[in-house]
């Protein structure tokens, strides 16, 4: 199984479609809030800047990412 599409809904939520065709919506609020690293995706503008990499949830620079098994555990 991978990730693979993410699509924006509002403020720090993400609607995760993965390889088994089943959804997810997370709410990244408190994981950016809680990791002094991550603060900067707080930036709306910076939040945005996510993609589906090799089944992943990336963000420029390799600081924030997420393998699909997190996902599913979140």
């Amino acid at each position: 199984m991978s990730l693979v599409r993410a699509e924006y809904l509002n403020d720090y939520k993400l609607r995760l479609t993965f390889s088994d065709e089943t959804h997810k919506i997370i709410d990244f609020q408190q994981k950016l809030e809680a990791h002094a690293i991550y603060k900067p995706y707080l930036k709306m503008k910076k939040f945005l800047t996510f993609k589906v990499d090799h089944g992943a949830l990336r963000w420029p620079g390799n600081v924030l990412d997420f393998h699909y098994t997190q996902l599913l555990n979140m």
